[in-house]
């Protein structure tokens, strides 16, 4: 499976991810002072970029395990 290219980029910039700013001209301005766009940045880090893929051939049993006591048949 290929890796999802938007999650590379959020790796490289530590879970960070900027829009570029919508410009509408009929809208006002709520500072009339401000004359530029507002570039936001927004955290959007997921793990699911860094997972492993793995395919388990035949069938099984399954066990999530957490720490040394605790432990689910899933």
């Amino acid at each position: 499976m290929w890796k999802s290219p938007n999650g590379t980029i959020r790796n490289i910039l530590n879970g960070t991810v900027f829009r570029e700013p919508i410009l509408c001209k009929n809208v006002p301005r709520l500072v009339p002072g401000w004359t530029k766009p507002i570039c936001i940045g927004r955290h959007a880090f997921g793990d699911q970029y860094r997972a492993t893929d793995t395919v388990i051939k035949g069938a099984g049993k399954l066990k999530l395990v957490f720490g040394k006591h605790l432990f689910w048949d899933v």
